[in-house]
């Protein structure tokens, strides 16, 4: 074992060397839309052919966060000849649902329409995110493609349907009848703030909840769906009764992640689902996402 004095310099070395691999945005802040936050940053993996491209969405829960935070994790994707986007959206306090999910479905579209000045293959786009950020990227995954043909925005005609996701501690669910049957939870915190709901009592009526199951992820899984990668921080362990009204213990619950599993399950739909107690192999995110895009580039 180091000695504590080198430990803590292994350390420090370490957080510089994360630091200085974080690598600058091809361009930043490139806007996608009319709204201040509809912006996003672009790197571009080194390649003389088209390559695919990850769409990152940022958590915060849908309050709060910054396409920044994923810089950090850019140079891992670019190094396997992945191109990256980091995208901001509108947060609840300016669009209820839909409108953040629709920022990131318009971003896919936005995304798609640059592919030969970004030397991009349209066919090998990927969606993820982390906490608010994956539901939104499961939700444009799954739903049908919200391609409007007639449209007079160019953008909007373009489709939103992408080869795969992969996304980290996502509620799969938006249910409150769900999440309280899972979880005994009776505190809905920010998804109070996305359907524009007053109390929990309100979140629970026929007209928010209907808002609610639209929302979900696991409502719109089909057959026809692309690949899932689906990664929770935590485990399976059931949640204690003393815990029900904290948000923060159920929230990112690997129950959701084993909800949407077992639908793909029953569905056909491809779906790798890792967690506390079945941790993912080394490099198991890259390998998935090069699979998906080699299965997306087939003639059909």
């Amino acid at each position: 074992m180091l000695p504590v004095r080198l430990a803590r310099a292994a350390l420090g070395l370490g957080v510089f060397l994360c630091a200085a691999r974080a690598a600058e945005p091809t361009e930043a802040g490139v806007r996608y839309g009319p709204h201040e936050r509809h912006v996003l940053d672009f790197w571009k993996a080194a390649s003389g052919r088209p390559m695919g491209i990850l769409i990152f969405f940022h958590g915060g829960s849908f309050k709060g966060g910054d396409k920044r935070s994923f810089a950090a994790r850019a140079p891992e994707f670019l190094d396997a000849g992945i191109s990256v986007v980091s995208a901001n959206y509108r947060f609840s306090g300016q669009a209820v649902y839909p409108g953040p999910m629709l920022d990131g479905a318009r971003v896919v579209q936005f995304v798609r329409s640059k592919a030969k000045e970004w030397n991009l293959d349209p066919s090998r786009i990927a969606v993820s995110g982390s906490s608010a950020g994956a539901a939104m990227a499961l939700w444009i995954a799954l739903h049908d493609d919200l391609a409007s043909p007639r449209s007079q925005d160019p953008i909007e005609r373009i489709s939103t349907r992408a080869a795969c996701a992969s996304v980290r501690n996502g509620a799969t669910s938006m249910d409150p009848e769900l999440i309280t049957k899972l979880f005994g939870a009776q505190n809905f915190g920010a998804m109070l703030a996305l359907f524009g709901a007053r109390n929990a009592e309100e979140f629970r009526t026929p007209e928010f909840r209907k808002k609610a199951l639209d929302a979900s992820a696991v409502s719109h899984l089909s057959r026809d769906d692309p690949p899932l990668s689906l990664w929770h921080g935590g485990g399976l362990t059931p949640m204690p009764t003393a815990a029900e009204g904290k948000l923060g213990e159920w929230i990112h619950h690997a129950r959701f992640g084993e909800l949407l599993k077992e639908k793909c399950g029953r569905l056909g739909v491809e779906c790798h689902f890792y967690h506390r107690g079945r941790p993912a192999p080394e490099g198991a995110e890259i390998a998935f996402l090069r699979a998906c895009f080699q299965a997306a580039g087939k003639p059909k």
